[in-house]
């Protein structure tokens, strides 16, 4: 039986959208004030994150007029489900 593989690019935008999604959170908590608020900014600053790395792929692609990174909404998608295993334990948290 073969066990299923993440490539290392997706594992690698899980890795930095739950990153991110921390520090949207912390901001949402201490900063911000609003802890009941907490796993929202953590999901917006993980989407946030994921579309911004690849729109500066995208415009480092057409600067370069070759193929410098693969632009691809799994990324994104990636990214944000980094967030969300950060944001979903803090929404339970709130319930």
């Amino acid at each position: 039986m073969k066990i299923p593989t993440i490539a290392p690019d997706k594992a690698g935008h899980f890795v930095y959208g739950a990153f991110a999604a921390m520090i949207g959170a912390i901001v949402a908590a201490k900063v911000i004030g609003e802890p009941q608020f907490a796993w929202l900014l953590a999901i917006a600053a993980a989407l946030l994150i994921g579309v911004c790395k690849e729109a500066l792929d995208y415009w480092q692609n057409k600067q370069a007029d070759l193929p410098l990174h693969v632009v691809e909404r799994a990324d994104i998608i990636a990214t944000a489900l980094g967030g969300v295993s950060v944001a979903l334990p803090l929404l339970l948290m709130v319930v």
